[in-house]
């Protein structure tokens, strides 16, 4: 259809269909328009009335078909998805990895609470004809300090240098709690990029920046980074000791004298142990009058940091291409995505973990559950029994389903959107969809209509309702007893509802026992993992039975 949006086209003469695709232009204007290239990507089929991009497809057009995102190729509705065997490879060239970490100051206030002042940021490169090497003629430099305004100044950088590279992955330690919060707050208020983040809460588990990805080691690593120096073999630190935060304040950014007081370094949320070897290395600093440089000892402090980062991220990422031909960084966000990607990519077979469907197994047939609720209001107003996806398999008639039939009259349910309503839908009825470009609002409506005229024309009688009609009939009646009817309480769970786990926070902060009272703790641990390990999962999809007439005999 004519590409025009603003201002509208006028149809004239009752438009001009075009002979070589069949699709219709609203005049003169718009056919000469789409005559060339448009005319040749794109035809409207008669059968369906659906536009078929030529360009998009590898396989001829058959009608009732639609593209699933799933499976990434065109397949019947409804149809059975499969876990897809992932066939890409692992990008060797043109990119590039930032390890960075800031450190801030804690010497001022909101509401009595300690703000947190970026005062310093050091980063180390490698890309991909260096990493795990030496300077290279594109790194540059190795490792760089930012002090004035480190958060301005390090992306600053960052933009800069993605230029030369397609791909760049920015890593800190903790990451999404702490140092990709100031970057957020900085992109959000003054820069005019609009990042695509994936959130867990407040946390930031990946942000991208166009070329630029942003994401958290301790999502691979779930451990201190302290202990990334022991658990993955690396050389001793070059940075020894400890760094008193608190201490790390503007009045003593010049500092230069005796080692500050043991409270300065948090001993509070030391460990037993740690507190202990914290304690015999500042007593033995103490006797040996060490002088305390602030500004020395916060850049070879940090410094030391983001070399254990980058040493251990290089390495972790070496032995995972090695082992298993996939860049947990580049391709991953986290250690679970990751080894996902490695099953996809090294084990599994073609058409073997069935997906379960959006709306799980119970409805058959899809249906909506205002669908539902209007054949429910037919049945009960009618004092018959209509054949529906709520309670059996939808009939079919003249090889199409239709939404409820009683034996006698043909049910349909018309949803606004999926059938093009003209009454909600007045404007941009051409144009193609966003969730399916081979259809419009107004194809839509066409077959919709050509759908009830094929009923009628076999000696059907049709009952049709519009979504938006019903839902003003529901508030006309006073219809709320079908939001609790059997029928729509044995509606299929949300899958997704499964990612939101149980009650953890406190419901109520203080309760005094009476006699012969006490307060328990119960917790149900997760048996996930075990399950992962030990036992078997099925393969394919579950044969479903629906309605009495197929579970007759069966034993259900």
């Amino acid at each position: 259809a004519c590409q025009t949006v603003s201002p509208p086209c006028k149809e004239e003469h009752g438009g001009i269909t075009c002979p070589e695709c069949n699709v219709k232009l609203k005049n003169q204007i718009c056919f000469a328009a789409h005559q060339g290239e448009r005319c040749k990507s794109v035809q409207k089929c008669v059968d369906c009335k659906r536009l078929v991009f030529l360009r998009d497809r590898k396989s001829k057009h058959v009608c009732g078909e639609v593209f699933c995102k799933i499976c990434r190729e065109f397949m019947v509705p409804n149809h059975q998805c499969y876990m897809r065997v992932d066939t890409g490879r692992p990008k060797t060239e043109d990119f590039l990895f930032i390890f960075f970490d800031l450190e801030t100051r804690q010497d001022e206030y909101i509401d009595d609470k300690r703000v947190h002042i970026v005062n310093l940021c050091v980063t180390q490169q490698f890309c991909w004809k260096c990493i795990g090497g030496e300077n290279c003629e594109s790194c540059n430099t190795r490792t760089r300090v930012f002090r004035q305004n480190p958060v301005v100044q390090f992306m600053d950088y960052v933009m800069e240098v993605r230029k030369n590279f397609k791909n760049v992955c920015v890593i800190a330690h903790n990451g999404q709690g702490f140092d990709f919060q100031f970057i957020l707050k900085y992109v959000l208020e003054q820069t005019r990029f609009s990042p695509d983040l994936i959130m867990r809460g407040t946390k930031v588990i990946l942000m991208e920046l166009d070329n630029v990805r942003f994401i958290d080691s301790l999502n691979y690593f779930p451990m201190a980074l302290s202990a990334l120096n022991k658990a993955f073999d690396l050389p001793p630190e070059k940075k020894k000791g400890y760094f008193p935060h608190l201490f790390n304040t503007l009045a003593n950014q010049n500092y230069v004298g005796p080692i500050p007081p043991k409270e300065y370094y948090c001993p509070e949320s030391m460990f037993e142990k740690n507190y202990k070897d914290f304690e015999n290395w500042h007593n033995d600093q103490v006797n040996k009058n060490v002088v305390f440089d602030l500004q020395k000892e916060l850049v070879e402090y940090c410094i030391s940091d983001v070399e254990i980062l980058a040493q251990a991220c290089i390495k972790f990422r070496a032995m995972f291409l090695e082992e298993c031909k996939v860049d947990p960084f580049m391709e991953a966000v986290t250690i679970a995505s990751a080894c996902n990607l490695v099953f996809r990519r090294n084990f599994l077979k073609a058409n073997t973990i069935g997906l379960v469907p959006k709306s799980g197994y119970r409805l058959v047939d899809t249906q909506s559950a205002i669908a539902l609720q209007w054949l429910t209001w037919e049945e009960d107003r009618r004092g018959i029994r209509i054949q529906h996806a709520g309670r059996e398999r939808e009939v079919k008639i003249d090889g199409l389903k239709v939404d409820g039939f009683d034996g006698e009259r043909i049910y349909e349910f018309q949803g606004c959107y999926f059938h093009g309503c003209p009454k909600c839908y007045k404007y941009e009825r051409e144009e193609p969809l966003s969730d399916d470009p081979s259809d419009s609002l107004h194809l839509r409506f066409e077959r919709t209509k050509s759908k009830i005229t094929k009923f009628q024309n076999s000696g059907y009688e049709v009952i049709e309702m519009w979504e938006c009609e019903f839902k003003t009939l529901k508030k006309d009646l006073k219809l709320e007893y079908l939001n609790s009817h059997p029928i729509l309480n044995t509606l299929p769970l949300n899958p997704r509802d499964a990612f939101f786990g149980g009650r953890t926070g406190n419901a109520r902060t203080y309760h005094k026992c009476t006699e012969g009272e006490s307060i328990q703790y119960v917790d149900v641990c997760s048996l996930y993992p075990f399950v992962n390990k030990i036992k078997t999962y099925p393969k394919s999809h579950p044969k479903i039975y629906v309605g009495d007439r197929e579970c007759r005999g069966r034993g259900m």
